[in-house]
């Protein structure tokens, strides 16, 4: 499970680098990927096209990217491009890993560890 945080814009520009940098975390095995955009003032067509293409890879391999801490106006892109029926919204960080952390529940299999060890999954894209 990794967590990665976007800060300032997801568009053009940005995009190929945050691209690079998710898939970088698929490579390496990453399956369940929690995007916080606690920080993220604007995100475009570009950015929602890079979500999208990272959502795909990881349901492939069985995983799921979830995406949390929308403000007004990147909570209305995905409203207005459907995007918040194709990618799980939650209202914040705890509430996105919580999810995962039912997965463990639901499978009878134990978490890897008894807490969540924050800094090792911690990945910040700027």
């Amino acid at each position: 499970m990794k967590i990665v945080r976007i800060e300032g814009e997801l568009n053009t520009l940005t995009s190929p680098d945050a691209e690079a940098q998710l898939t970088q975390l698929i490579d390496a095995g990453a399956r369940k990927i929690v995007v916080n955009f606690e920080r993220l003032d604007y995100i475009s067509s570009a950015g929602l096209y890079i979500l999208l293409a990272t959502a795909k890879q990881l349901q492939v391999s069985g995983g799921e990217l979830r995406v949390c801490n929308l403000n007004d106006l990147v909570r209305e892109v995905f409203e207005m491009s459907g995007f918040d029926s194709i990618v799980s919204v939650s209202k914040n960080e705890a509430k996105a890993l919580k999810g995962f952390w039912n997965f463990w529940e639901i499978s009878g299999q134990n978490p890897p560890t008894g807490k969540m060890p924050l800094d090792d999954v911690d990945r910040g894209l700027r």
